[in-house]
């Protein structure tokens, strides 16, 4: 990463910010610590190298006092003005150390490998107010599933929203389905229709010519190379193509496994093509919309901002459109794979004038539940 900086303190205060601020942010890309994960994503997907994160000692040229304001005080208020990384770590985190070596990575005599990866999801299914599903009924989609996080999704926001969402469900399940609903006849005949098809698709498999593991690994790369936080017009107008055909492979000719577990991993291979498939066509749609760089993407565009002096001018990104935060992407499939989407109005933050005895007596005789 040095080659990047003009000086030791300028990299190590954004190493800092890294993993104090961590989300890859598309506001921070230019002249914050998003720049690291553009670097990594440059070293692991572009140059196809790994990158190591090595707490056992100081970067060459690391100096307290040449940190940034932020990271010093950081330090200093945590008492961690320390004399390595990994004595630093121990006093303030010691967890993650015994984290990772319960995962048989012991950062203490061994370099951490990192990359960029997806931790979370900042759409899901539409729900309405009392977080049932629009489309499935008695489906409550709550927490991150739930398309109510928002593009940014503030941890604390997301936090509230899924523990009220699942208080709110349950108080409307409990008024309106307490009693059973499930057509059971129904459903037997719907589980058979789904093991049969199981059953043909994996009989498919037996002469396939690609292992679950090689198909998983193709898309894979692909969202990494193109459905991730780094994401542009020319890049989708590669991928889609590949994805439609690798779906319609695996339709048709299955992938190989072995044994029970090996045919579960199948399927599973079978639905994340198909999801990979789904969100590149959402990503596609939005960027042709011209939504821009926000949240956890940024969308390349040769007439944009360069994120770095020190990249060339093709990492330089498009701004935001903010008009779109008054409206939110539905994507939806249809009729095997028939993918289409639209943009609808983001509902307003509900404001009333509701009289404390009437709201309360309305709560209180179920009438908030109709």
């Amino acid at each position: 990463m040095r080659e990047y900086f003009d000086n030791a303190s300028a990299m190590n205060s954004q190493v800092f910010l890294k993993g104090y601020q961590w989300p890859f942010d598309s506001r921070k890309a230019v002249g914050g610590s998003s720049i690291v994960d553009i670097l990594v994503y440059i070293e692991t997907v572009l140059k196809g190298r790994r990158v190591f994160l090595d707490f056992r000692e100081n970067p060459e040229g690391f100096k307290f006092e040449g940190l940034s304001a932020e990271a010093r005080t950081y330090l200093e208020n945590s008492k961690a003005l320390l004399p390595t990384p990994i004595v630093r770590l121990r006093h303030m985190n010691p967890g993650a150390i015994g984290l990772y070596k319960d995962h048989g990575i012991d950062i203490t005599r061994q370099p951490l490998e990192v990359a960029v990866c997806a931790q979370h999801n900042n759409g899901g299914l539409a729900a309405n107010l009392w977080w049932e599903s629009v489309n499935i009924r008695h489906l409550f989609p709550v927490g991150e599933v739930n398309g109510s996080h928002g593009v940014y999704r503030p941890g604390g926001s997301a936090l509230n929203s899924g523990q009220v969402g699942a208080i709110r469900a349950t108080e409307f399940i409990a008024a309106r389905y307490g009693k059973p609903s499930l057509d059971t006849r129904a459903a037997a005949r719907a589980a058979t229709r789904a093991a049969t098809n199981a059953a043909v698709w994996l009989a498919r498999c037996a002469k396939a010519s690609r292992s679950w593991q090689e198909e998983r690994l193709e898309f894979q790369e692909r969202m990494s190379r193109a459905g991730a936080h780094i994401r542009s017009l020319d890049r989708l107008k590669t991928a889609l193509p590949e994805a439609r055909a690798q779906w319609r492979r695996i339709e048709t000719e299955g992938c190989a496994f072995k044994g029970g577990a090996g045919a579960a991993e199948a399927l599973r291979t079978r639905q994340l093509c198909f999801a990979h498939l789904v969100y590149l066509e959402a990503i596609g749609f939005a960027l042709e919309s011209g939504v821009g760089s926000r949240g956890s993407a940024i969308v390349l565009d040769p007439a944009g901002r360069r994120v770095h002096e020190k990249l060339g001018s093709e990492w330089s990104v498009a701004a935001e459109d903010e008009s779109f935060r008054d409206r939110v992407q539905e994507t939806s499939v249809e009729d095997g794979l028939t993918i289409t989407h639209r943009w609808v109005p983001r509902r307003a933050l509900p404001r009333t004038d509701a009289w404390f005895e009437t709201a309360w007596a309305g709560f209180r005789n179920g009438e908030i539940y109709k």
